[in-house]
């Protein structure tokens, strides 16, 4: 079985719809520093650009027994991004 891995730093600063974030459909991580930052399963990068609101920002989609998800990598350094629309990554893959 497939699962993901943490994609960089495992300081979880904001948790996935918690009480206080109902609306928040993601897992925040930051700490001090410069960190890389990995694919958290193998997949396909569908969007690598810059986003006025999510800033340098990676979308991979995951294919794990048949179910489609998506992994998304907001709030990098600017220029950071070392992976391309249509490139197949491995899980671990460094995409900053």
């Amino acid at each position: 079985m497939i699962t993901f891995i943490f994609p960089t730093v495992e300081r979880v600063t904001s948790k996935f719809r918690t009480k206080e974030r109902p609306n928040h459909h993601g897992v925040d991580f930051a700490q001090k520093g410069v960190h890389f930052i990995k694919a958290a399963a193998d997949g396909k990068v569908t969007r690598s650009d810059y986003s006025k609101s999510y800033g340098e920002v990676v979308y991979i989609e995951h294919n794990i027994n048949g179910e489609i998800w998506e992994s998304v990598y907001a709030h990098m350094q600017k220029n950071s991004r070392r992976v391309k629309v249509g490139q197949v990554i491995k899980q671990g893959h460094d995409i900053s």
